[in-house]
């Protein structure tokens, strides 16, 4: 697995299939069924050893840490689901621990831009924004996944497939 600059080839085409499998199926559904996300970590791990060997795998290894590690706080305050944690963990698993950085960062904004849309959507926008500020003081969410309605919540596996390939498009492009 490369750690900086370019990304292997089949990264190229193996991530952005299993981000759009898991972008339907999450939208359909409201959950990332682990065949899926636990898959992607397979599927990863193994690209990463067919790629750079043994350097590979442990890059692939520490990518899928960082991943599902930048997103377990959001599911222990109930902010995102198990599901969405474990794609991250793929994503990781796929770029390595540097890219997954970079690309939780376009995660996020994608993540916020559905927010917003939804509420605008559903004429919450101004609620939205004051709930924002809420979990920026408290460091939790204003509602959680268990009190949040099924309208009220958004499908985050479609923001990890906006916002990953996103970033993929900026690496294998710019």
């Amino acid at each position: 697995m490369l750690v900086t600059g370019g990304l292997p080839p089949g990264v190229q085409v193996a991530l952005p299939v299993l981000l759009a499998v898991a972008a339907v199926v999450d939208s359909r559904h409201r959950r990332i069924p682990n065949v899926i996300s636990l898959g992607g970590c397979v599927a990863g791990l193994i690209l990463g050893v067919w790629h750079a060997g043994f350097s590979g795998l442990a890059s692939s290894m520490l990518g899928l840490l960082v991943g599902a590690g930048l997103f377990l706080p959001f599911y222990i305050v109930r902010g995102m689901g198990a599901g969405d944690v474990k794609l991250m963990g793929a994503v990781g698993a796929f770029l390595g621990p540097y890219h997954i950085i970079a690309a939780a960062i376009t995660v996020a904004l994608a993540g916020g831009v559905i927010a917003a849309w939804a509420a605008f959507k559903q004429g919450r926008l101004k609620t939205a924004i004051m709930d924002s500020w809420l979990v920026a003081i408290r460091a939790r969410p204003a509602i959680t996944l268990d009190q949040a309605g099924r309208e009220q919540s958004i499908p985050y596996g479609l923001a990890i497939s906006a916002g990953v390939l996103f970033y993929l498009m900026m690496v294998i492009f710019v």
